[in-house]
């Protein structure tokens, strides 16, 4: 029978006699050959620590040590195992350019004269656009977006899809910043844990250990929102199953129960917030029964949730975010702002809201003004008083007019008003909702250019590919889900003639007239912190303690900020947000199935895809089907069904799992062009399925 482990790899880490071993570095080296070089990790948002053991320019292994880092110790299966990657032989080691219809190798004089040239013609028709990774750098990061806005003269850019940050810019619209309040291992410290539409297993699992530790060592509360039977109910006090979509609903009567009881906590309500009188009227429609009708969750249970979270001393929320979000997130990330406020749960150790971003950057891409709207810092776009900062500073004009969000460019490509795309990192034929349409787009592009590690699904389609190099051969910063801004520091040499980001993107800036040189991650970070007040302080030697720096950090003496709002909010009082329901109930009888997609525990994109340890757990996709769809439709476990959808189709092999209700599929999208991405749509709503079986 199938092994119930998570292949973290743990029992290795503390087995105290050595009987157990890890096989990809059985034999290899002896412990005291190896030179050890500690980083961050280049997965998930949690920013674990890393020790990457390193002999002849190899990675060998990858430790945690229990002294360092807010892991503690503690790493999941990619962090311990998925860097294989970096040494794979489908690593992109040379510039290709496009020559007769076929990717041919080029010198980096040839690829980059060629993308300069074309990028002056685009620029000057505005018909140039970008899309940036998260995975980056803070300082690849900012670099892209100092480039397109300096140099290249547009704010059309944008990072993973434009909409996987929705609920971060709706907690900055609340309650000031655009993060979670908190610190991870404060997880542990608090009376109730609220785990909102997120599967902590399959997406952050040291954070999973973290509600674990909380509930069986500390006996927090904890409780359960969620669509599908998660890992997690296993721990729970109380379970929400609710219907896919009405996670934020469910929220809305937990707030209407607490008002109906007089629960809220008056005092913190009176003097920190504002809104709520508005907010009273729009609620009275998610009365608990109201609720229970719409999201399956029994009244009286809307009000056990309610009573539980309101009469904690300490309460967190946890919701994970990324490119499985949808159109239900601002809505959620309102709907728990607002339960945060009404019950005072903000501005202490241990209360808070939490996002957990999907990508080791995702909170650095925000940070750092990688969006169409915003510059560094969260500075306004539309201030000209902060646009003449950053101009004072880059000595070049900024465009005013707020840019197109990822999925706009993809549009704006396909009516052929953007005719050049620069991809740094980024893969949206195979990361993106709707792959066929974002193909059938790509395809009329001028020019593409893509920057990348591998030749990705979008990266073939390109008239010039740029080698870039992964996290173990790179220098800088990440920016974790807790504001927690950490070293990343080069344990390798960069394979063949492939170049860091930031390298590749001073030297376009260069060839368009820029004269910026190439300044070193530590010389880029010192303008950041000119310019990016929460980040003042961080310099790199700031950064070499064993846990890095919380912003705000706005002075080289500041100790960094673990908890946001000790001392009150930006604007003066928090704001309670008008009520949202989200994506709402959608019904099609030619489509008669529901399918969630999400990211898998054993896989997170081209990275692990490239990873063979991470190929031999999960090496191709599956449907989650329940045993009841599965009996309705004839399919056995392991045979192949078809998914299709009004997007498109793909043939994956069955899993029957109760994990989802009857009626619902879960299918991973880590998985490229064979993932859910081809049967979801550009505007984020449910997707519709019909199921059937191959052949």
């Amino acid at each position: 029978r199938p092994m119930n482990c998570e292949f973290c790899g743990q029992c290795v880490s503390v087995c105290p006699v050595g009987a157990l071993n890890d096989r990809i570095f059985l034999h290899k080296a002896r412990i005291w050959d190896l030179k050890e070089t500690q980083t961050t990790c280049a997965y998930c948002g949690v920013g674990c620590s890393l020790t990457v053991g390193t002999r002849d320019d190899r990675i060998l292994r990858i430790r945690a040590k229990e002294e360092l880092g807010i892991n503690q110790g503690n790493l999941c299966v990619k962090g311990r195992y998925g860097w294989e990657y970096v040494h794979s032989r489908e690593r992109l080691i040379t510039p290709l350019i496009r020559k007769n219809g076929v990717l041919v190798k080029a010198t980096w004089e040839e690829a980059l004269s060629l993308v300069a040239k074309r990028f002056q013609e685009l620029k000057k028709d505005r018909t140039l656009a970008g899309l940036c990774s998260p995975r980056l750098t803070n300082e690849e990061l900012y670099t892209f977006q100092k480039f397109m806005r300096g140099v290249v003269g547009t704010n059309h850019f944008d990072h993973a899809g434009g909409y996987s940050y929705a609920a971060n810019l709706t907690l900055r619209d609340s309650l000031g910043f655009a993060a979670s309040t908190n610190s991870l291992n404060e997880i542990r410290t608090a009376d109730v844990i609220l785990a909102l539409r997120c599967d902590l297993s399959e997406t952050h699992p040291v954070v999973k250990s973290e509600v674990v530790l909380a509930v069986k060592r500390q006996k927090a509360k904890l409780i359960v929102i969620n669509s599908r039977n998660i890992y997690l109910n296993k721990f729970s006090n109380l379970t929400l199953l609710v219907k896919p979509g009405t996670e934020a609903v469910l929220v809305n009567g937990i707030l209407q129960a607490i008002l109906e009881e007089n629960l809220g906590k008056e005092d913190f309500i009176q003097t920190q917030t504002e809104g709520l009188d508005s907010l009273r009227p729009l609620l009275q429609g998610f009365s608990p029964e109201n609720v229970s009708s719409r999201t399956g969750v029994a009244a009286a249970q809307v009000r056990e949730a309610a009573r539980l979270f309101a009469g904690a001393k300490k309460a967190m929320i946890l919701i994970s975010t990324g490119q499985a979000s949808d159109r239900q997130d601002p809505a959620l990330a309102g709907a728990a702002s607002n339960l945060a406020l009404l019950t005072g749960h903000l501005g202490k150790e241990g209360s808070g809201v939490f996002l957990l971003g999907e990508k080791n950057n995702s909170q650095g891409a925000l940070d750092m003004g990688v969006t169409p709207g915003l510059l560094p810092g969260y500075a306004d776009l539309g201030d000209p008083a902060e646009r003449n900062r950053f101009e004072e500073s880059w000595r070049k004009p900024i465009p005013a007019e707020t840019g197109l969000s990822a999925l706009e460019i993809l549009q704006a490509v396909e009516n052929g008003k953007v005719k050049g795309l620069y991809l740094a990192g980024e893969n949206p034929l195979g990361n993106y909702p709707d792959s066929g349409r974002i193909q059938k787009a790509l395809v009329r592009l001028e020019f593409l250019v893509v920057q990348d590690c591998f030749l990705s699904e979008t990266a073939s389609l390109a008239q010039v590919v740029l080698p870039a190099v992964p996290f173990a051969e790179k220098e800088g910063t990440y920016t974790n889900s807790e504001r927690r801004v950490q070293r990343v520091r080069p344990a390798l040499k960069p394979q063949g003639e492939a170049l860091p980001d930031l390298w590749i993107f001073q030297e376009l800036a260069n060839r368009l007239g820029a004269s910026w040189g190439h300044g070193s991650p530590r010389e880029v970070m010192e303008e950041i912190r000119s310019l990016v007040k929460i980040y003042g302080g961080v310099d790199f030697g700031h950064l070499d303690g064993p846990k890095g720096l919380q912003w705000p950090c706005p002075s080289p003496d500041h100790p960094g900020t673990p908890v946001l709002y000790l001392d009150g909010f930006p604007r003066g009082k928090a704001r309670f947000l008008p009520p949202s329901e989200g994506a709402g109930e959608e019904r099609d009888p030619e489509y008669p199935l529901t399918l969630l997609t999400g990211p898998v525990l054993f896989h997170s994109g081209s990275l692990s895809a490239h990873s063979p340890g991470l190929q031999k757990i999960r090496g191709e996709n599956f449907v989650e089907i329940h045993p009841e769809d599965a009996q309705k439709f004839g399919l056995a476990e392991g045979e192949t069904a078809v998914l299709e959808s009004k997007q498109g189709k793909c043939e994956v092999k069955v899993q029957i799992s109760s994990k989802g209700a009857p009626g619902v599929l879960f299918l991973p999208y880590a998985f490229g062009t064979k993932g859910g991405h081809q049967l979801t749509s550009w505007d984020l709503g449910k997707t519709r399925v019909k199921l059937g079986k191959a052949g």
